[in-house]
């Protein structure tokens, strides 16, 4: 994955709207490493959670798996693909998009992930599907919950209209699966995976509520 400038510039643009909007505060962004492969693993409210994840993270750029269908329109899809999305196929195990994540992860890609695979429709956490722990176990990198406060107030799904309102992210510590090492990438253990991760998601929406 390459530095690109409309990926330098789009960054820019929104920090800036995130900060004068939303006014986005976000705690522990230095816990995604500078280098090397990280899975980058958030909930998700709205379309704008990619944009309240990456903004904060100036150490390097990051990758996203986007909906396919944002492909569509052909200058946006050109500007998104310069900034690191690549498409998923909706309601499909989309083996191609698996294999472009494990290659990212193995050129040494920062891959923001959405566990629950879909926004919420009520603010609330959502099951964790079985992808963020498959691509865990599969590629051996670290994984780095994170939790985004605000976001489903400002465009939950099915509104077609955005509010501002103020947004927080909070970044936990990076972690990595040891007791999975060695044994097979089952589906038990995939799903254990994932399970653990929206553990870490669940523990940092509690510290946001706590320390509101």
């Amino acid at each position: 994955m390459k530095d690109t400038f409309v990926y330098s510039l789009g960054h820019v643009l929104t920090w800036l709207v995130s900060k004068i909007f939303f006014r986005l505060k976000s705690f522990g962004p230095g816990n995604v490493p500078a280098q090397g492969p990280v899975l980058i693993c958030s909930n998700h409210a709205s379309y704008l959670d990619p944009i309240f994840i990456g903004s904060p993270v100036l150490q390097r750029q990051v990758a996203y798996l986007a909906r396919d269908t944002l492909f569509r329109n052909r200058f946006f899809g050109w500007m998104i693909e310069r900034c690191h999305a690549y498409p998923v196929k909706r309601g499909a195990a989309d083996l191609d998009a698996f294999r472009k994540a494990l290659w990212l992860l193995e050129t040494g890609a920062a891959l923001v992930l959405f566990p629950e695979g879909t926004r919420t429709t009520d603010g609330a956490l959502r099951p964790a599907k079985r992808g963020a722990g498959y691509l865990a176990l599969k590629s051996g990198a670290p994984v780095v919950p994170v939790y985004v406060k605000g976001s489903f107030e400002a465009w939950p799904k099915g509104r077609r209209s955005i509010r501002p309102r103020p947004v927080a992210v909070y970044f936990g510590e990076p972690f990595l699966f040891p007791q999975y090492s060695g044994q097979p990438v089952t589906r038990e253990n995939t799903q254990a995976a994932s399970d653990e991760i929206m553990k870490k998601i669940a523990e940092l929406k509690q510290k946001s509520e706590t320390s509101a």
